[in-house]
């Protein structure tokens, strides 16, 4: 598997490494968090209006990035006259993915990083997801697609990752969360 900071999470991909792979991958992932991180940070504030984005993993930070990611998918749907991510999107979608994930370990006591390495026919097995929440992990980077694609369609607005943010810390179920977001 190569490694980038615009990898996106393929099930497939994911179930054919082994556990030292998916080790591997985990170190990988949790050593370009600061620089990840600081990549976004760059990359937001270069747009106007968002210069002065703080990105502190604060809960006003994370509804200032829901309306850059909110305007770029806006701009992504005028530009291709379709819903559907780009490059530039499935960057978006990892480290916005990631940036939420840090707000969540940031903001709540008892919240960690986890990696399934044992239950290969599972969605996220190798994948970074952050719990618990009850019983549930989150993967972050897949909702984050999900809420990109929403705003992309005009079923969520400039508040779509807060929702994301929120389904963590108040679970229900993700098509609750869909049809919620719908109305």
């Amino acid at each position: 598997m190569e490694y980038s900071y615009s990898y996106v999470p393929n099930a497939a991909e994911f179930e054919a490494l082994g556990r030292r792979e998916i080790t591997a991958f985990q170190k990988w992932f949790l050593s370009t968090l600061d620089d990840r991180m600081n990549v976004l940070r760059e990359r937001v504030r270069s747009f106007p209006g968002y210069e002065t984005w703080a990105g502190d993993f604060s809960l006003d930070s994370l509804e200032e990035l829901s309306g850059w990611c909110y305007d770029r998918a806006i701009e992504s749907c005028e530009r291709s006259h379709r819903v559907m991510l780009d490059s530039f999107g499935k960057w978006m979608v990892i480290n916005v993915g990631t940036y939420i994930s840090l707000v969540l370990l940031n903001n709540n006591d008892g919240v960690e990083w986890f990696v399934n390495k044992t239950r290969k026919g599972s969605i996220d097995y190798g994948q970074p997801t952050v719990g618990p929440f009850g019983k549930s992990y989150f993967n972050l980077m897949r909702m984050t697609g999900v809420a990109i694609l929403r705003m992309m369609d005009g079923s969520f607005g400039k508040d779509g990752l807060i929702s994301c943010y929120n389904m963590c810390i108040n679970p229900i179920s993700f098509e609750d969360f869909l049809l919620k977001e719908r109305k």
